[in-house]
């Protein structure tokens, strides 16, 4: 079959995590799960954490793509040749309905543009929506798409293999738009694969080969430069796999690619369950996985902090100030499933609690890099949550005034994360003290984070 022709789920209602809090409102149609905890299928490395955003354990073969639009916080399903949007749990909008026998093939959020776009898998034809007026215009398009991107310039990029399953038809990016026919700008081979754009303007895409499925290690990622790329979708020149810069094979498997904002690349890859992820200047995959699933993983998708961070998709960091990177998955027949994957601070944790008199108390950090440095900050004075210095690319959030008075203690975290720290209050006094616990990993590791803080009230 051919890549376009994927197989994902139909509708149960929800509403999951900080996504009620203004990222993302989903629900499905039937079968709504009662412990949405319990239906993480994934697994994390260590400073992340994951939570489900939307399951179906209904019919899980019709849904086609899934797309959230940032700027109106609403999830964008395809129902076999359904586009739904989706406000809240309870609102199923049909926005875009396909004629009968058709489907939609790929779906896509359009940020810059504030619009969704997607393809029918017969005709090829493109739906750009409005996320704002819900405004739906179409052009041609290119039939058996399995992938579509937008160019930050705006020209919208097809993987496609027209012919399929005709004998030795072979996949292509092509170049659609309202102002004239497709057209064919870079020609590959076997089924359809994911391309994604980096920051620059370069292009990613993944060759699957000839062999259908491909065999281990038979698929290749392909970068080019941002001015071929620029000439190609412009100005009307071709792209040849020879402009590549970049070439990389040993890959197993590709369904979608995404790049952070530290230029990483993530690949779903259906033959390992698993989101891989490597530097956008070697394409050689990380040992190991970002994410493993339970299912194969059709769809990635970042989403923005709600703050300003540092660049980078990065463990052990506040999720307010992080981006957050939605995986949808499935078995293709019994669930569809999206979870948001987001890094977790370390979590700082008192005893006997945050009133107490004379005694010792026991700060434990959970959660922090294995075998690193525990460092537990004490000040008088509380301040808003600010960005105090980057270390090794990892950002550090304090919650302590840089003016008032400050002390600190240390110890070694175990090879859980955790350590414990354990202070005196002699008695005799009041006082109203801010702590704040910083976990640092091996040196150059660039795995560091803090926790959140802890007003702590003394009395005499």
């Amino acid at each position: 079959m051919s890549r376009s022709s994927r197989p994902a789920a139909a509708p149960s209602p929800f509403c999951a995590g900080p996504f009620c809090a203004g990222l993302l409102c989903v629900g499905l149609l039937c079968g709504a799960p009662t412990n949405l905890a319990a239906q993480v299928t994934i697994a994390t490395p260590p400073g992340f954490a994951a939570e489900t955003a939307y399951y179906s354990t209904n019919q899980a073969f019709y849904v086609r793509g899934s797309a959230f639009d940032p700027a109106t916080a609403a999830f964008y399903v395809a129902l076999r040749g359904v586009l739904y949007q989706r406000p809240d749990p309870s609102t199923w909008n049909p926005v875009l309905a396909l004629g009968t026998g058709d489907e939609i093939a790929a779906v896509r959020s359009d940020p810059p543009r504030g619009r969704v776009c997607c393809t029918s898998l017969r005709s090829g034809t493109v739906y750009a929506l409005d996320t704002q007026t819900q405004t739906l215009t179409s052009f041609p398009g290119v039939a058996n798409s399995f992938d579509l991107q937008v160019h930050a310039g705006g020209a919208v990029v097809v993987s496609a293999n027209p012919a399929w399953p005709a004998p030795g038809a072979n996949t292509g990016l092509w170049l659609v738009s309202p102002a004239g026919p497709p057209r064919q700008f870079l020609p590959l081979s076997g089924p359809s694969g994911p391309l994604a754009f980096d920051q620059a303007g370069g292009l990613l895409v993944a060759d699957l080969g000839a062999v259908v499925p491909p065999p281990a290690g038979a698929v290749q990622l392909l970068h080019f430069p941002a001015a071929r790329v620029q000439a190609a979708l412009y100005q009307g020149q071709a792209l040849l796999r020879s402009d590549a810069d970049r070439v990389q094979g040993g890959w197993n498997g590709a369904y979608d690619l995404a790049l952070d904002e530290a230029e990483r690349v993530y690949v779903s890859d259906p033959n390992s369950n698993a989101v891989l992820r490597a530097p956008l200047a070697t394409l050689v995959a990380e040992t190991s996985p970002v994410v493993t699933l339970n299912g194969t993983g059709l769809q990635l998708q970042f989403l923005p902090q709600s703050s300003p961070s540092v660049p980078g998709f990065r463990p052990y960091q506040p999720d307010a100030h992080s981006p957050s990177l939605l995986v949808a998955a499935s078995d293709f027949s019994l669930f569809y499933e999206v979870v948001r994957v987001h890094p977790e601070r370390p979590a700082l944790q008192v005893w006997p609690g945050t009133t107490f008199g004379r005694g010792t108390a026991a700060f434990t950090l959970a959660g922090a890099p294995a075998n690193g440095l525990m460092f537990l900050a004490c000040s008088t004075v509380a301040a808003p949550e600010n960005l105090f210095g980057v270390y090794e690319g990892a950002a550090m959030w304090l919650s302590l005034s840089p003016t008032a008075p400050l002390a600190t203690a240390s110890a070694q975290l175990d090879a859980t994360g955790s350590a414990t720290i354990h202070l005196t209050h002699p008695g005799g006094f009041a006082a109203l003290l801010q702590f704040q616990a910083i976990g640092l990993g091996a040196l150059g590791s660039g795995q560091h984070g803090s926790s959140q803080a802890l007003a702590i009230q003394l009395l005499p």
